[in-house]
């Protein structure tokens, strides 16, 4: 609450205090930077730029992680509300779930133009993202409930290897 970051099309996101003095500048990304966010815990920023990439940051300004596999122009960029996960949302027409050391999780498509925003359900187990055609969808994240919904529309029962790879996530969801 006593800080505020923000980003900026000279390739830069900055941190300030409230008084308007510069604390921290992340220098890193090649072009633009669209948005900047901190994570609830205050501890990082997460930004996305039109070098295809989202970076997370510590406050003060030192690059922690870079988010790299959209094809396109990353245009925002958000922590989940637990701090654990990062949304990135891109021009590529895709939404991608990432880790905090930076895995991408997820790629959510099915967008039918630029993906301009997301924002995760309180718990963090559903997404929703917000397309520039008027539409928006909404995706689960939970791995047991995704898998659930899975083993009730596949029209086989999964393999052992399966069963041993994904068995408990799904008996834990049922």
């Amino acid at each position: 609450g006593d800080q505020i970051v923000t980003a900026s099309k000279d390739r830069t996101a900055r941190v300030w205090d409230l008084a308007g003095n510069q604390l921290a500048v992340m220098n890193g990304h090649a072009a633009w930077v669209w948005c900047a966010h901190f994570s609830p815990s205050g501890e990082r920023i997460v930004t996305s730029s039109r070098d295809r990439t989202a970076k997370v940051w510590d406050t003060s300004g030192h690059e922690l992680v870079s988010l790299r596999g959209h094809e396109e122009w990353v245009l925002y960029a958000a922590f989940s509300p637990a701090g654990d996960r990062i949304v990135t949302t891109s021009f590529d027409k895709t939404a991608r779930v990432w880790d905090l050391d930076g895995t991408q999780l997820t790629v959510l498509r099915g967008h039918g133009d630029i993906v301009n925003s997301a924002a995760f359900s309180g718990p963090g187990d559903r997404l929703v993202t917000a397309c520039r055609d008027g539409t928006i969808a909404t995706w689960l994240l939970h791995p047991g409930e995704l898998l659930r919904l899975a083993d009730s529309r596949v029209t086989r029962d999964f393999t052992p290897d399966e069963w041993r790879t994904y068995g408990e996530l799904l008996g834990a969801a049922k």
